[in-house]
């Protein structure tokens, strides 16, 4: 994927950027269970119980679906759909210093913030789009099952922004 530019944030529609962090979060769990992403590498003894990742994987195809939808359902909404982001905080300002402070996340690799950041963005979108609370429940239960969350960095992540399948 080609090098995204922080300038993206402020030229994109809002729905663009809703769009984009509901693909970008599939990118970043995929890079921790299916291990997809070069420079993100998780082993089976990552996580805290043996077996978990596979779970997560077995699990994957039904996550995915669901993050398909939640995408599909961003494109052309009516007007009370655009209300209801607005009130959870996904429009405007409020959604681009959201995405900032995420790009910074990103950026620094540091994947306890880059969780806790898709968390809080993916339980305002669960507030408007029914789908949403599984992608949420879905990473916080990968989130849990990881050991040395905390410490761990893997560097410069914004090469996981999928703006391709956003659009």
């Amino acid at each position: 994927m080609a090098q995204i530019e922080s300038s993206f944030i402020d030229d994109s529609a809002d729905d663009k950027l809703v769009r984009t962090f509901v693909t970008t979060a599939v990118r970043v769990l995929s890079a921790i269970v299916n291990g997809d992403a070069p420079n993100i590498v998780l082993d089976d003894n990552s996580f805290w119980y043996q077996g978990a990742r596979q779970w997560f994987r077995d699990n994957w195809t039904g996550f995915k679906e669901a993050a398909d939808r939640v995408v599909g359902s961003l494109r052309d909404m009516a007007g009370s759909v655009w209300e209801k982001l607005h009130n959870a905080g996904l429009t405007l300002g409020h959604l681009k210093m959201k995405w900032q402070l995420f790009w910074e996340d990103l950026l620094s690799g540091r994947f306890n913030l880059i969780l806790r950041r898709m968390n809080s963005i993916l339980k305002s979108l669960a507030s408007v789009i029914e789908m949403s609370e599984c992608l949420a429940e879905y990473k916080e239960h990968v989130e849990m099952t990881i050991k040395g969350l905390d410490n761990m960095n893997f560097g410069d992540c914004t090469g996981l922004i999928d703006l391709e399948s956003a659009n």
